[in-house]
């Protein structure tokens, strides 16, 4: 399960990851990522990782196709990469 949070902070987004970025919710992350991004005049995204537990392969790669279109990934178990 992965339960996603968008906080609009004056057109800066946070988006708060709980769970796990993986199976079918791969896919729920990239709508909301999509909806974030819609408006790329006034927006940054920030992907707040603190709380995701695990990352399978296809959530490796949505995680790196937004930070190649512009989002800032935060969380302890990114330091030595994408878990």
């Amino acid at each position: 399960m992965l339960r996603i949070v968008i906080q609009d902070q004056n057109r800066h987004h946070v988006l708060k990851l709980v769970g796990n970025v993986a199976g079918r919710w791969v896919e729920e992350l990239r709508r909301a990522w999509e909806q974030c991004t819609s408006n790329w005049l006034a927006v940054t995204v920030t992907v707040d990782c603190s709380r995701v537990a695990a990352v399978d392969s296809a959530g490796r790669e949505i995680l790196r196709q937004m930070v190649r279109q512009g989002a800032l990934l935060r969380g302890p178990n990114l330091k030595d990469g994408l878990w």
